[in-house]
């Protein structure tokens, strides 16, 4: 970069890779039910590891960390979306898995609903494209807020300048 400034796209690369697979492996990806957990802490990773290499400034530089992590969670988004339908395809989570995990969380489904998820034919591509699509909404919006609190804590202050000194005084001529 021509103005001293670190690249963005490594460490947006590095906190979306991390905040997509995160998001996409079941036990883990429940996290995000905390306030977008997962989509935060990748946008706050890129922050952290950008102004790793930053030099110190006067103020918090939080414009680039929301883009930072905005870039976060683009990648997050492409990452999460993609495995997420490998996953879905792979281990063919349709709508029994579906059911029984409702159940599970003590959902009480009628049966007109269980019906139409059992004829539904499962977790389809086009299905698992639209969730990925919403959650990629979700995964920019939350990855530039966690870019934003990485700019704000990570940032290193630039030292204040030294006072000026007294000028010293003018010579005296004797004699």
């Amino acid at each position: 970069m021509s103005n001293g400034s670190p690249d963005k796209l490594k460490p947006a690369l590095i906190g979306g890779v991390a905040a997509g697979l995160a998001s996409s492996i079941p036990p883990i990806s429940c996290l995000n039910c905390l306030c977008c957990a997962l989509y935060i802490g990748g946008g706050f990773l890129a922050a952290y590891l950008y102004l790793k290499e930053a030099p110190p400034t006067a103020e918090a530089p939080l414009g680039d960390g929301a883009i930072v992590g905005a870039l976060a969670g683009v990648v997050t988004a492409v990452i999460g979306g993609a495995v997420g339908i490998v996953i879905a395809l792979a281990f063919g989570f349709g709508p029994e898995q579906m059911i029984e995990m409702m159940e599970g969380f003590g959902a009480e489904l009628p049966p007109e609903a269980r019906d139409a998820m059992l004829q539904s034919g499962g977790a389809t591509i086009g299905a698992q494209l639209l969730n990925a699509m919403i959650a990629g909404v979700f995964a920019v919006i939350f990855s530039t807020l966690g870019g934003v609190l990485g700019a704000a804590l990570r940032h290193k202050k630039a030292a204040p300048p030294a006072p000026p000194t007294a000028p010293p005084p003018p010579p005296t001529f004797e004699g």
